[in-house]
């Protein structure tokens, strides 16, 4: 009995990995067909959309003995559970409906402007980061699960609340400043690093494997992107990068062959943003540690959304005041609420026990 449990929540966490990034990669590409102009950011999302296909493949072949139905069906059987997750699908569909809509070149006026709204985009990617996280921790148990909802929630964070909507903000280097091109990428960059994960850990068939699996490539990511973000910062500082990037615009102005600079140009900063964000997440995850170990904090959760927060505030220096308050707000009712749920489980947890 205890094993089939296993199974199924081993399913639910191998179906909210493989769900939650894809829902937030379909919101990223159809914000970037709006801003216009990054087609090499939203062909690197469907990319990782098509990378994630083996390995959910994988998941489904390994847990086959395990029907999802009943998995979903005890997982949400508590009252608040069901109503995240119910809450959860309903906006993994409406990122799809928006991105397909976005996608197709026959859309109607009043479509586009419904859809285009600064605002409607900051709440459904908020809303979704949120009950994503409450999603997965209603699902799982596993100290682990964190960091990959770290990813999620501050690429979603940042990448919606940025500014650069048309299309001269997109474009790197030109005129606009390092820290905001950092911003404004970040949030799409974060997928291919959810990939590496899935790819080196979806065949390992014992859970403790598979978190060993999982800690050991977050690690080897570190190292590997820390390395090319130092090496990146020394040779190419800003006000080199800058010059050289106008006295090439300059020479490329006419024809298509400034167009295609540019899109390399937007591949390279994209890549190098990767770097940047992982390194950001394990500063936080450090930071996280070296708090919860002063101030003997017995559960690290609240730490790290704390440490984020001031993470983000210093990467979104570009950000208008409107911005700056609706993320605040968003991250002090987050910081309040994940708690408050997780202290009314174990509540929950300790009385169905003593009873």
């Amino acid at each position: 009995m205890k094993s089939k449990a296993g199974e199924r929540e081993m399913t639910c966490l191998s179906l909210i990995y493989s769900i939650v990034p894809i829902m937030t990669v379909l919101a990223g590409v159809g914000a970037n067909l709006m801003a216009g102009g990054a087609i090499v950011n939203s062909l690197l999302c469907f990319i990782v959309v098509l990378l994630m296909l083996k390995p959910i493949k994988n998941y489904f072949k390994l847990w086959g003995n395990v029907k999802v139905t009943d998995a979903l069906k005890d997982s949400f059987s508590a009252p608040v559970s069901f109503i995240i997750g119910i809450t959860f699908l309903t906006l993994f569909s409406i990122s799809c409906v928006c991105s397909l809509s976005i996608c197709t070149t026959q859309i109607s006026d009043l479509t586009l402007n419904v859809i285009s709204s600064d605002n409607i985009r900051i709440i459904v990617s908020l809303s979704a980061t949120f009950l994503a996280l409450l999603g997965i921790e209603a699902l799982t148990r596993h100290s682990y699960v964190i960091l990959f909802v770290g990813y999620i929630l501050m690429g979603t964070l940042i990448y919606a609340s940025f500014r650069g909507w048309n299309t001269d903000n997109l474009y790197p280097l030109c005129g606009v400043s390092v820290k905001e091109t950092f911003t404004n990428y970040i949030g799409i960059c974060i997928f291919s690093s959810v990939a590496p994960m899935l790819f080196m850990c979806n065949s390992l068939k014992s859970r403790e494997e598979t978190y060993k699996c999982i800690k050991k490539t977050v690690i080897i990511s570190n190292v590997i992107m820390i390395l090319t973000l130092l090496i990146y910062t020394l040779t190419v500082p800003y006000p080199v990068g800058k010059l050289y990037s106008h006295s090439l615009e300059a020479i490329f102005s006419s024809g298509s062959s400034g167009d295609v600079f540019h899109r390399f140009e937007i591949f390279l900063i994209s890549l190098f943003t990767l770097f940047a964000l992982v390194s950001v997440s394990y500063s936080i995850i450090v930071c996280t540690k070296i708090l919860k170990n002063l101030f003997g904090f017995t559960d690290s959760r609240p730490l790290v959304l704390l440490v984020g927060v001031l993470f983000g505030s210093l990467s979104g220096f570009g950000w208008s005041a409107r911005e700056y308050i609706f993320s605040g707000i968003f991250l002090a009712v987050l910081s309040f609420f994940v708690p408050l749920i997780l202290y009314i489980r174990k509540k929950s947890e300790k009385k169905a026990v003593d009873l």
